[in-house]
């Protein structure tokens, strides 16, 4: 048997069951109650946002990203526009504003793709209202748009092996950069390997992950217990000519 019906709130109920119920040879039910207590009828916690994306502290996000705040319960959608802000660099952005079926994501769309390199910030006020007319609480969110590669230099994202470690006799090496790379700027003449006597260490030179890797892989086993010099000149360019924008090199030994 199931009970339905609207029951008050912050009450305590109690159903009762009497001798009047009956199986279908005429006995009749031990006479049973049940109690509960219903929650409170007005709901007064406020929604807030329980997260952001682009997530919020994160650099190097594409000029066309939509922003999207996920809220952690239903809020009314006429009220969020109105609530919502975003800025490029202190000045307000326009866009659009639309929200999902249950109302408990919220995206925004700017007009126009965001500006290189720009400092973006996110704000849904308490204008914002949920389903009771609880305010929303006040949220603020930021990210940082990826520069333009065709105005800005590559520059060295990490290198392995890393600088003054110690390595294998068959050490492979490997360095990242910020952006796609120009191939025929990585020739031996802007990324080479050096020995204790400084001399070239002899390899081939390849480009991965997109041209965004460098890898030399040297043509022999490397002596033992001995020191390295890794170099990667400012003629290395990106594919819009752009130039590296710092001389780097590192070193490394190998094991006994």
């Amino acid at each position: 048997m199931v009970l339905t019906g609207t029951w008050p709130g912050d009450s305590l109920i109690t159903i009762l069951v009497s001798n009047g119920v009956k199986d279908l040879s005429g006995n009749a039910i031990t006479p049973v109650s049940s109690t509960f207590t219903t929650a409170n009828g007005s709901e007064t916690d406020a929604p807030y946002v329980v997260t952001e994306r682009p997530a919020s502290g994160v650099t190097g996000v594409t000029p066309s990203s939509p922003v999207t705040l996920f809220i952690n319960e239903p809020l009314v959608a006429t009220s969020v526009p109105g609530a919502l802000y975003v800025s490029e660099n202190g000045v307000l952005v326009s866009g659009s504003t639309a929200m999902n079926a249950n109302s408990t994501v919220v995206t925004f769309t700017p007009t126009a793709p965001f500006t290189a390199g720009a400092f973006v910030q996110v704000f849904l006020t308490s204008a914002a209202l949920d389903l009771h007319g609880n305010a929303l609480s006040n949220y603020t969110g930021q990210f940082t748009v990826s520069a333009d590669p065709a105005v800005n230099p590559p520059t060295m994202v990490r290198a392995s092996p890393y600088h003054t470690s110690e390595n294998p006799r068959n050490t492979v090496v490997d360095i990242e950069f910020s952006e796609p790379l120009n191939p025929s700027t990585v020739t031996s003449a802007s990324v080479y390997l050096r020995d204790p006597a400084n001399q070239p260490v002899a390899g081939p030179l390849s480009m991965r992950n997109g041209v965004r890797t460098v890898r030399f892989t040297p043509s022999a086993t490397l002596p033992a217990s001995t020191y390295f010099c890794l170099y990667i000149t400012t003629a290395v360019q990106d594919l819009a000519g752009n130039y590296l924008g710092n001389y780097f090199s590192a070193t490394f030994t190998t094991v006994p």
